[in-house]
Parts: C-alpha cells; sequence; structure tokens
C-alpha cells in the first residue's frame, strides 16, 4: 500500500520501505502476499503450534510458510545471544489482496472530468 509519494520515492507499507518510482509498475502486478515481520512470527510461537491447515492448504504449501517459520525459529535459537543480524526480516504468506491504485479529485475539476472519461480506469463506488 502507498502512503505517500516524494521526489526521492514512494512510501509503502508490508513491507514499510521506499521505492523509486521506475520499479513500482513491477509491485503493483507481483504476487499478492503479507509480509509478516519476524517478531510477530516468533511472538506467536509459544506453546504446541497446528500446523495441519497451513500444511494441507496449496496457497501455504507452494510459498512453504512452514519452512519460512522454521527458518526464523532456527535463526533465533542460534544467534539470539549473540547480537548477529538474523538473514529473515519477514515471512510471506497468501493473500487475496488485489494491487491497484486509489486516485481521488475534487469533482468538477479538471483532474476528475480526466479520471472519469479515462478507460483504463476501473471505477468501484
Amino acid at each position: 500500500m502507498v502512503y505517500g509519494v516524494s521526489y526521492d520515492g514512494i512510501n509503502l507499507t508490508n513491507p514499510i520501505s521506499k521505492m523509486k518510482a521506475e520499479h513500482f509498475k513491477t509491485r503493483l502486478e507481483s504476487e499478492s502476499v503479507v509480509m509478516i515481520p519476524r517478531d510477530e512470527v516468533l511472538g506467536r510461537m509459544q506453546g504446541d503450534l497446528d500446523y495441519s491447515v497451513i500444511v494441507n492448504t496449496p496457497e501455504w504449501k507452494q510459498m512453504n510458510v512452514v519452512g519460512q517459520i522454521e527458518v526464523v525459529s532456527r535463526e533465533e535459537e542460534r544467534f539470539n545471544n549473540l547480537s548477529i543480524p538474523c538473514g529473515m526480516k519477514h515471512i510471506a504468506i497468501p493473500s487475496a489482496m488485489v494491487g491497484g491504485i486509489m486516485l481521488f479529485a475534487h469533482k468538477d475539476t479538471e483532474n476528475h472530468r480526466a479520471i472519469m472519461s479515462s478507460e483504463e480506469v476501473f471505477l468501484k463506488i
């Protein structure tokens, strides 16, 4: 999700980052995933976890979510007390989100008319 645009890039969430405008189109057209921060994954790893739903769901299996969780867990066990940065900052899980851009314009302005007359704009109100 875009939360700001400036001369030096586009500010994004999921994960929070900044991207050059020329790379943004690729991001919009990429596979829909949610990036879960490492700390959130570790915070949920308490007690006996039931991975049966993840293991038996094709999208989760294809993305090897259990494998990603295991890597985060192993890294934490090995490097937790050594002050060594771990490799995986996030795990990726499947999402049903659809990429797109939301445009705003004051009604009855030239920008509003341009948006509304464009054949490329998918309008959902």
